[in-house]
């Protein structure tokens, strides 16, 4: 007898879905389910905007953060196909603007920026709250990086760099002759089959807008948005769970060009596309690099994914190309468990009876915080902290005070999150990475005498606290 996966669906998904959101106060999310290379189920919960917006649809458009990079190496794997690009040709072959401080610049090679091995530092500055909107953002970004020193030679390791990103994609946007946003819409978007999909905000319906919140419980901050042309390829996808459903069936059933009726990669793109590369040492699911997407495992089964995760927005997608399946999780707030509501609904494709991960069970203690500074202030904040502090079906770890807080901090928010970081640092004085937010919400607000002594702390607690020792870089270039 055939399992009805709706039905499944039904009775476990959307109730954890339902719970997961009052207990963290989430604003809204939508989910998307694919079997045996169908769409199972896609819907909505809660609201586009806490200021004002309708029901969260599965039509709604999510920022989509880093989950726009497999889309960036389908495009140039495309580009392969038309024989226009080489990913083993150094990049100065199609930008010979590029410059990279160090002896390598003359080396990369587009196959480096999308497998991470580029080897040149992060973005350390979004400029989110001065967004650059116009074509020449994003060459503007990549000359930037005449500016950096290389970190190690190209190929050497897996080091996750979004600033690569931008380089592939201004590789793409040349050699398609085209804007990158442009080039993505006709190379790949349309020939998926997602039609409201696309990389320019200005471009999104506003019926199908969601806003971001930060801080916790999440909130909007008025004019505030994750947006820079100059990072359109890491991160300014915009899309929904029935169009990231329609890609992955287009892709886990090799469909073709929906546009064209060619197909839409040939066989040896399609197999180099989640092909491992190199061992990135993170978790089962996302041990390998392939070109664009992480390959791993999951209860044994090959999985192939990307999360996103950008101020306000959280995102993850992740297809099991052996059993036809696939899983879309999109929220509008930072303190959404994406990956584990990803876990339930994959453990639902696959047909597993399984606990669901007390994580995603379990309240992060920044929402009774939040909201009891909202009603007391700080005080109140920490008197909310020690009562909870030892209930195990609340998460006061650092890392549930650093979800609240880094958004708004990456916004140039920091006031909206600094009554956070104070209870944070009255609660836990000794943990490196509250001394790390803490000194880079200094480093946001131009407080570097503040800056230095926080984050020069931070690595005393902690010498492998990475985050504190490149903001300290970056204070000792300003």
């Amino acid at each position: 007898m055939a399992r009805d996966v709706l039905a499944e669906v039904e009775a476990r998904l959307w109730p954890l879905v339902d719970r997961v959101m009052a207990a963290r106060h989430l604003p809204g999310m939508a989910v998307g389910v694919v079997a045996d290379g169908a769409v199972v189920a896609a819907r909505g919960f809660g609201v586009a905007d806490l200021g004002g917006g309708g029901p969260v649809t599965e039509h709604s458009l999510f920022h989509v953060a880093s989950v726009s990079k497999p889309f960036v190496a389908m495009a140039a794997l495309r580009l392969v196909d038309a024989g226009v690009l080489d990913l083993d040709a150094p990049v100065s072959r199609y930008l010979p603007y590029v410059r990279v401080g160090g002896a390598h610049a003359d080396v990369i090679t587009t196959r480096h920026l999308l497998t991470h091995t580029v080897g040149i530092p992060d973005v350390e500055d979004y400029r989110w709250h001065e967004p650059e909107v116009d074509d020449g953002a994003l060459e503007r970004f990549v000359r930037t990086l005449a500016d950096v020193d290389a970190l190690h030679p190209p190929g050497e390791r897996f080091e996750y760099c979004n600033a690569g990103y931008e380089v592939a994609g201004a590789v793409v946007a040349k050699v398609s002759g085209r804007t990158f946003e442009r080039c993505l819409a006709e190379e790949v978007l349309a020939p998926l089959g997602m039609p409201t999909s696309t990389f320019l905000a200005r471009s999104v319906p506003p019926e199908l807008a969601t806003g971001p919140h930060l801080g916790a419980p999440p909130h909007r901050i008025p004019g505030t948005y994750p947006y820079h042309r100059g990072h359109a390829p890491s991160s300014t996808l915009h899309s929904s769970a029935v169009e990231l459903c329609q890609a992955a069936i287009a892709l886990l059933n090799e469909a073709p060009d929906a546009t064209t009726g060619a197909p839409f990669l040939s066989a040896a793109s399609r197999e180099a596309m989640w092909r491992p590369q190199l061992a990135t040492g993170w978790s089962d699911r996302a041990g390998s690099m392939a070109t664009g997407w992480f390959v791993g495992t999951y209860r044994g089964h090959r999985v192939v994914s990307h999360e996103g995760e950008d101020p306000g927005f959280n995102a993850y997608w992740a297809l099991l190309p052996d059993v036809r399946g696939a899983v879309v999780v999109l929220a509008n707030a930072n303190t959404a468990p994406v990956l584990g509501l990803g876990d339930a609904a994959l453990d639902v494709v696959l047909g597993v009876e399984q606990e669901v991960d007390p994580a995603v069970l379990r309240i992060p203690i920044t929402v009774p915080v939040g909201s009891a500074i909202a009603d007391g202030g700080v005080d109140a904040g920490i008197e909310a902290y020690r009562r909870h502090a030892d209930d195990d079906g609340y998460d006061a770890s650092p890392d549930a005070f650093m979800e609240s807080v880094w958004g708004a901090v990456e916004m140039y928010e920091t006031e909206a999150v600094r009554p956070m970081l104070d209870v944070w640092r009255a609660v836990q004085p000794e943990d490196a990475q509250m001394w790390a937010a803490l000194g880079w919400a200094d480093l946001q607000d131009g407080n570097l005498v503040d800056a230095r002594q926080h984050l020069t702390r931070s690595l005393e607690l902690d010498p492998d606290d990475d985050e504190a020792r490149a903001f300290l870089r970056r204070l000792e270039r300003m």
